[in-house]
């Protein structure tokens, strides 16, 4: 069974995604990492790049309260001539019950997660740390991306 769980993407007090981590196939030499690299870092937003061309990921650290979404970093990789593959995130926010779904309160924009292994039913009222990968998921007649929560914990 999977539970739906609202994920904002956009900033809010102590409450934002962290890091991105783009898979990606194609990139075969060195100067093409580096031109990756210094497309993304040219985002006010983004406070870390490191790409690991021989495990083909980008892996960017998001500012604090910066509005960069996964789906960006995906964009700007894909545009940059790249095959893409997964992409997993790590956000921190509150879990909150909206309607019966299970919410991480992280701003206004919204992406839908998949709770696969219920890691933070436990967790409402929290301030938790999720790491996850996203995917195609259907609400209703809709076709959404979300994210599979992998991992879910309580922070500070």
């Amino acid at each position: 069974m999977r539970v739906l769980i609202f994920l904002c993407l956009t900033t809010a007090l102590n409450a934002q995604v962290l890091r991105v981590e783009q898979a990606f196939g194609g990139m075969e030499c060195a100067s093409c990492a580096d031109f990756v690299k210094n497309k993304l870092e040219k985002n006010a937003g983004i406070a870390a790049v490191n790409i690991d061309s021989k495990k083909g990921i980008v892996a960017v650290d998001i500012k604090p309260d910066a509005n960069v979404k996964p789906q960006l970093i995906r964009d700007w990789v894909q545009q940059s001539g790249y095959q893409i593959k997964a992409t997993t995130i790590k956000a921190r926010g509150t879990v909150e019950m909206d309607r019966g779904v299970m919410t991480l309160n992280l701003g206004k924009d919204k992406l839908v997660l998949l709770d696969h292994e219920f890691y933070l039913r436990e967790l409402i009222r929290k301030k938790v740390e999720i790491t996850g990968q996203l995917e195609k998921a259907k609400l209703g007649e809709e076709t959404i991306e979300a994210v599979g929560v992998k991992s879910g914990k309580a922070v500070q």
